[in-house]
Parts: C-alpha cells; structure tokens; sequence
C-alpha cells in the first residue's frame, strides 16, 4: 500500500527519538523480510503456540490475546468475538496442559494467579482445571484426555489461524494508517482552494471581457498575479508526484472521501487516487424527455456555445455547481408533460451503469462504467455523511441496498464477485466470489427479513455452445457463506441463463426470471419451488418485481435473445394465486436483458428502460397504462420508496437526474 512506506519512516524517526535502538533494527529487519505487507495469521498463531507458550512467558502470552480482543474482534460482529474467545481458552488450556507434560506445576500455579479473575466467572468449565496439577496421570483423566492429544493440538492452530485470517480481513485500518490519509486529505483541499481560486479568477476577467470593460479585466487578472501561478495540468500533477521517499499524492474529490478497492484487510482505507479538476467545467448532458404522443422527438441539449447543426431547442440551464463538484439546487424544470425535474447529480466521470434509492430515500447509490460507485444524498439541501466515492478495479454492473438495518450497499462485480460495503463505517464489511466461470453478477437483491441476498450471475457472452448460462444462488450477509443453489427454467436440467430476481415485501418468497421465458417462485425457507409460469411464447424474461401486498408481480420481458422480436418488449402485471395476466403494457420494440422496471410505492407509475431509451407511464384501472413521458438514454430506473420521484442514470454521460411524477395522472 501506498501510505505503508511514510507511516514506517515515522516509526523508525520515534525509536530514534526514544533511543530504542534495538527496536530500530528489529524493524527494519521484519520489514525488509515483509514481501506481502498485509498481515498474517500464520506468524501471528505461531507467535502464541511455538514461541509465547512453550517458553512458558504467560504474561505476554495473556497480553496477546487480551490486546486481540479489545482491539481487533471487539470492532466486528459478534460471533467472531464469541469465536475468538472460545479459542483463548483452548490456548490458556494447551498452555498448562504443555507445563503437566514437562511437570512444571510452578507455571501452572503462576499462570493461575495471572488469569484467575478473568476465569473465575467461567467456573462451570474451568472448574476441573484449577486443580490438574493434583491429578495423577492428568493425560488419562476423562477431563483432560482429549487435550493431550496431536489431534487436538492440531485443529488448536488450524482454528486459531483460520479465525485470525478471517478476523483481519474484516479490522478497519490502523489509526496510524488513517493518520497518513488525513495528512494527504488536508494536502489535497490546499490544491483543490488553489484551484477553485483559479477558476474564480478566470472567470471575473471573462466576465469582465463580455461587459467590454477590458481595462478592468486587464486590473484584476494583474491583482492575483502576484499570489497565484497560472494553472496548468502538468504542473499540478507534477505538484502531486512523489517525491523521493515518498508516496504519490492525489486529491479527493470535492470534499468527499475517496476510496480504493484494496486488499480485503485494507479494503476501509481511504484513497488519495484522485485527479484535480480541471478549471474548465465540462458541458453537462442533460437527459431529454418527450411526451409519448408528441410527433417530434427532441434531442439531448447542448452546451452553451456549442452547435448542434440543427434547429433544436436550447438544453435547459444546468443547476449551480456546489464546492464539492456536485450539481444542487437546481431550479424545477418541466423538459416533459408529467414529469418534473427535481436535481442532478454529476459526481460520476463515466457513464451511468446502476442507480438506487435507499430504503428510507434519503441516500442513492450509483456505479458507472469506469467502476467507481458514488453514494450520495437525496436531498440537495441535507447533505449525508455517507457520501463517499468508492473507487474499484472492475466494472460494477449492478447495486442494493440492504433494507433491514438500511446501512449496507451490495455491489455486483464483472467478476463474479459481491461486495458489501458499511455507508457508516466506510468499509467493506464482506468480498464474495460467487462464480468463476459466470463472471457477470447481473443482480443482487436483499430479503427485507432476514440477513440473506440472492445472487444472479450469468456469462458475459455466448459460450462455445451458444448457449447463455446463469445460477441463482443464496448468500448469508453475516457469514458471507452461501446457502444455497437454486433453479431457475422448466426443468433443472435446462442451461438457461437466469436474469432478474426479487424478494417479496414479507421476505418469504423470492421469484427469478430467465431467458428461456420462466417465471419461478421459491419459498425462501425451504428453498424449494412452489409455483412457476411462463410470460409468453418466444420470450424472455428480463425483470420481476412484486406489486403491491404481494399478490401481483410483474415482469418485463422481450422477444428472446433476437433483440427486438415478436413484438417488442412489453410489462406485464400477474395475479400470483392463479398466475392470470391483470394488465399489459407495451413499451416498443429494442431493448435487453439488462433492462428493468420499477413501480412507484403507490402503484401508480411505471418507470422503465429499453435499450438506452426509457419512459414513465400512469398506470390506469384498464389493462393498459396511460400515456406516459419518454426519456433518452436511459439505463437504469429506481423509484423513491417514499415518494413519486424516479431516479434514472444516463447511458450517455454521467449525469444523474432525479424526477417528480406528481403531474403524469390517469386521464
């Protein structure tokens, strides 16, 4: 890691200072010998069982294991700090089991008085052990037999080590680590004032140019020429290189932290991977929306001083941009009949892959196609201190929040992975691999009942048969274990690549689409298949969703894998107790299986994207919706779950836009 090489400088320069001069050395032995960086639970366990105890030194040996308790499993969950203290006491056991076999009862005595208050309170288990030293032939007592044993001893250090791994996989970083990143984080606003007071400079003397007083332009360009450099790109990253000894610099974002996907047991650092920004504020590409009756359709706005070679109409002024980069406050706009626009957000610097509302619809969570995830308030005017940035090495293809205690965002990975990130804590809290021939997690949905997340992974393309495969399988959020491997399709046997899965609002039920055309429901507690219909001949189902109290669920589905076919594509609404079709909805033709939909909590709007197209639609009482507004280049829809306000991500730049649909009504 970066910030390791400044953080060991400043340890070495603090032995010298205290004169430990035989630290000094020891430390710089173990860290030329440290070729991961990362620690290791082998050393450590090895430290406990081959070097503390059979020296007899208890002392460090219970400081140890006390130091591992309050500083490292005391900050994860609670089963790791039952596990681990279970483990102290096999180690304090095969501590005096170790003296009996050397007859050094002395130890025992002493390593008694040492931890007596500590086990005291344990008397039902460690009651027969105060008094071994008096047994005779301790090695064939009913109580102690097993300890004495290889066996024992062996799954002893297998367990310790496994448990330590694990348990440093999960630690947040050192506070010494965090010190560093502070340091390069109060480095980097420094560059990021220098360079809004730049920018605010150049932008009084272009103002003053075009009220053709040049001469005023010329006096304050020449007033801050003496307190500030002109800026220049290169300059400023050179400003930011290393210098020798010394790690690369970056700057976060505005004033929101950034973060790297690094190493499982690193992966809560704080990343200083940023570029600075430009002084030059890039055109904002504002989604355009079109009623659906309209005969002309109208093209995305251009930037101010840009020609589109066409007579269109002018791109509705974007709102202000706030000191961290973020557009807030905007005024509402009206670009379609039915929908308002509320805010944007432009913290992405790719294209928009996934966006989510929170369960509570204070926070949304965004991925774009350059990997970063941004999660981000709602509300312009409340900020969150769960903004963050998250930086990745992979694509994320898809987002969910967990709705139970509303602080955990999942994301599917391009590489068959899941992670969890805590928005409170800032970590990653768990990294699964789900799959390592199906490397596209499509989706990934939470029970709204118990800690579980249901995983659907897919090939990227067409396999050698050309055949798409998928799985649907269930995860344990807390142990990060799978529970289970469902089927999706007619029969079990069938390779059909699953799509789409979701949780009904009571948790008890789970339905997954796939492309052969199926749709399967699953009872959640046995795992088994308790009802499944298909949506059409020739289809394919691309998304599920549930409706309202659960007794309709609708799909969105297409004409197969031949994109746009039979039809086009079409949302459907089916009663669950006899699987009849309620309504249909006709959305066009295009479109693929990474298209969804979303309804309102009300049950009133259908919001939907086809193919980077999107729309939103009235639901009336007939079986078919009303007319709705189109949207361009959509990708992805998410409803507030606490309000008619849809979010959508753009496919064709990094905007996303937030709308109100209290004006679309059922005529």
């Amino acid at each position: 890691m970066d910030m390791l090489p400044y953080v060991d400088s400043l340890i070495k320069e603090y032995f010298l200072f205290r004169g430990f001069t035989a630290s000094y050395h020891a430390f710089e032995v173990d860290s030329a010998s440290d070729k991961s960086k990362v620690f290791n639970a082998e050393d450590c366990a090895s430290l406990l069982l081959d070097t503390f105890l059979p020296s007899y030194q208890s002392k460090r040996m219970v400081s140890l294991c006390q130091f591992l308790e309050s500083n490292v499993f005391s900050k994860l969950e609670p089963e790791l700090q039952r596990a681990f203290k279970d483990l102290t006491s096999s180690v304090y056991k095969k501590y005096v089991v170790n003296a009996i076999e050397n007859d050094r009862s002395d130890k025992v005595t002493e390593f008694f008085d040492r931890v007596a208050g500590r086990l005291r309170h344990q008397a039902t288990e460690w009651g027969p052990w105060f008094s071994i030293q008096y047994v005779k032939n301790a090695a064939r007592h009913p109580d102690f037999a097993l300890y004495f044993t290889k066996a024992w001893s062996e799954s002893l250090r297998a367990s310790l080590q496994n448990l330590l791994s694990r348990a440093f996989h999960k630690v947040p970083m050192p506070s010494i680590l965090r010190f560093h990143l502070d340091r390069l984080y109060r480095r980097n606003l420094q560059l990021r004032v220098e360079a809004l007071e730049v920018e605010k400079t150049r932008l009084e003397t272009l103002l003053a140019i075009q009220s053709g007083d040049e001469a005023a332009a010329a006096v304050a360009a020449k007033a801050r020429e003496g307190d500030r450099r002109e800026w220049n790109p290169s300059e400023a990253a050179a400003d930011m290189a290393p210098a020798s000894g010394e790690e690369p610099r970056g700057r976060p974002d505005g004033l929101e932290v950034q973060l790297e996907n690094l190493p499982l047991d690193m992966l809560d650092a704080l990343s200083d991977g940023g570029q600075t920004p430009s002084p030059e504020r890039p055109s904002t590409a504002n989604l355009t929306a079109t009623t659906a009756s309209s005969s002309s359709s109208v093209g995305p706005g251009t930037a101010a001083g840009e020609d589109d070679g066409a007579a269109s109409p002018t791109a509705p002024p974007g709102p202000e941009e706030s000191a961290s980069g973020e557009l807030v406050g905007p005024e509402r706009e009206t670009p379609g009949l039915g929908l308002d626009l509320v805010s944007s957000f432009q913290g992405h610097e790719a294209p928009i892959v996934c966006c989510r509302y929170s369960p509570d619809g204070d926070s949304i969570a965004s991925s774009s196609s350059n990997g970063t995830v941004r999660v981000w308030s709602a509300d312009d005017a409340t900020p969150s201190n769960r903004n963050v940035t998250i930086r990745t090495a992979c694509k994320v293809l898809c987002l969910e929040w967990e709705p139970r205690r509303q602080k955990l965002v999942l994301f599917g990975t391009s590489l068959g992975t899941v992670k969890g990130w805590n928005v409170d804590s800032k970590r990653f809290v768990f990294d699964v691999d789900v799959s390592k021939s199906l490397t596209d997690v499509v989706c990934v949905k939470c029970s709204p009942r118990d800690p579980i997340f249901a995983v659907v992974a897919s090939t990227p393309a067409k396999g050698a048969e050309g055949a798409q495969r998928g799985s649907l399988s269930l995860w344990n959020s807390r142990s990060s274990s799978k529970i289970a491997d469902l089927s999706v399709g007619r029969s079990v046997d069938l390779d059909s690549a699953v799509t789409c899965a979701a949780f009904s609002a009571d948790g008890k039920s789970i339905a997954a689409g796939s492309l052969d055309g199926m749709v399967t429901l699953y009872d959640c507690s046995s795992k088994n298949v308790v009802a499944g219909f298909p949506v059409g001949a020739g289809c394919s189902v691309w998304d599920v969703k549930f409706g309202a109290g659960d007794a309709s669920l609708w799909t969105l589905s297409g004409g197969g894998e031949e994109e746009g076919s039979e039809g086009g594509c079409r949302a459907q609404e089916w009663r669950l107790a006899t699987t009849e079709l309620i309504r249909e909805v006709d959305l066009g033709p295009g479109g693929s299986p990474r298209d969804e939909i979303a309804i309102d909590p009300s049950g009133s709007f259908l919001a939907s994207t086809l193919g980077g197209a999107g729309c939103v639609r009235g639901l009336g009482g007939n079986a078919s919706a009303a007319a709705g507004t189109q949207l361009e280049g959509v990708v992805s829809v998410d409803w507030n779950p606490n309000a008619s306000e849809v979010v959508v991500g753009s496919s064709s730049s990094s905007v996303v836009h937030i709308y109100e649909a209290a004006a679309l009504v059922d005529p």
